[in-house]
């Protein structure tokens, strides 16, 4: 037991490493062969670890030389595990570098305070402290990571991976030569100040993250507002195109009627037909429910188009519907028969739900 404490001890610095950057890259793609490479990785940070020991040394600058090529193995290994971009490589380092670093600062306070248990009951505690503060980091910071990484700004996160380096490698270096022998209050002093200068450094981090995915939101909605301009444009179009076939059609029916030798009546009900149509089209009435019981009323406004109307028989009685557009105002009126409703809307996207009766309304164009 004495061993196998020891061990975790000495190496517990390696599976707290392993533990957050396994939070950081859950959703990271990977590479061929990713478990191989995994066990060398850690084999890597093991042997690492060894070597750190075995050369002792109480100049702070060389045993933070050596945590910074420790955290160059861990970026290295990360590249070499994952297929990812770079950028999202980096923002898992650092996170995942200052969630091991917050946890420990905050478990080994705490343990140095509770100093006169036991050593199995301090192991524990500081276990229990590490694994929350990590699970607490994954599941505000790591895990709202996934989708907004696309575009992400290389600057800040330069930025703030040099102030991590500062807080977990030189700052812990200047503290364990100097501050150790000031007792509990100056190592509660330290350890605090490290601890909070991590949890901005990690705010920060979390800011340039949503500060991402709200300019990825913002150009999507720029894109949706550029395809529903291309939309009105192609509908003015069929509008026009609309209004030349049913005029082309007014015109020809005579024609057509004299030629065919068409009955009178029936060239008439044709015409009605294509009027009805025509100003169906124009005002926008369509049936939602069978029989027009619930029916809608969107105007298409443009194509030259400066007004129209339109009645249609339902079962209930007639609906219906005339604008006008004059000088940047458009205005409506509309019949809504009893025991229908009618789903209005207007041009500038203003949508009412009419009982039945009659009504009017204006908006600006």
């Amino acid at each position: 037991m004495t061993a196998i404490y020891n061990f975790f001890i000495v190496y517990g610095f390696i599976f707290e490493l392993v533990l957050s950057f396994a939070l950081f890259t859950f959703f990271f793609g990977r590479r061929k062969l990713f478990w191989l490479r995994l066990i060398a990785c850690i084999a890597c940070l093991f042997a690492f670890s060894w070597l750190r020991d075995a050369t002792p040394s109480d100049s702070p600058w060389w045993q933070a030389l050596k945590y910074m090529v420790l955290y160059a193995t861990c970026l290295g290994s990360l590249f070499f595990l994952f297929s990812e971009p770079a950028r999202n490589i980096l923002f898992a380092f650092i996170g995942a570098s200052l969630t091991q670093h917050c946890a420990f600062k905050l478990g080994d306070l705490v343990r140095y305070i509770i100093a006169p248990q036991t050593d199995i009951v301090n192991a524990v505690v500081y276990c229990g402290i590490v694994i929350a503060v990590n699970l607490l980091i994954y599941i505000f910071l790591a895990r709202r990571r996934q989708g907004g990484f696309e575009g992400l700004p290389l600057t800040p996160i330069l930025a703030l991976g040099g102030a991590m380096l500062v807080v977990c490698v030189l700052f812990q270096q200047l503290f364990e030569v100097y501050g150790e022998d000031g007792g509990l209050p100056m190592y509660a002093l330290f350890s605090s100040f490290d601890f909070i200068a991590t949890l901005i450094i990690l705010c920060l981090l979390y800011a340039v993250l949503q500060s991402n995915r709200m300019r990825q939101e913002s150009r999507m909605t720029e894109h949706l507002l550029y395809l529903q301009q291309a939309q009105m444009e192609a509908s003015k179009e069929t509008i026009n195109l609309i209004n030349i076939k049913c005029h082309d059609l007014k015109k020809m029916i005579g024609t057509f009627g004299e030629k065919m030798h068409i009955e009178k009546d029936e060239v008439e009900e044709l015409r009605r037909a294509i009027n009805i149509y025509d100003g169906a089209v124009k005002t926008g009435i369509e049936p939602l429910e069978g029989g027009y019981k619930r029916f809608a009323v969107k105007p298409l406004v443009g194509g030259g188009i400066t007004s129209a109307e339109a009645k249609v028989v339902s079962p209930y009685g007639e609906i219906e519907s005339s604008w006008q557009a004059e000088g940047g105002k458009f205005t409506l009126h509309a019949k809504v028969p009893m025991g229908t409703v009618c789903e209005l809307t207007l041009p500038n996207g203003e949508t009412k739900s009419l009982a039945s009766g009659s009504y009017q309304f204006t908006c600006a164009l």
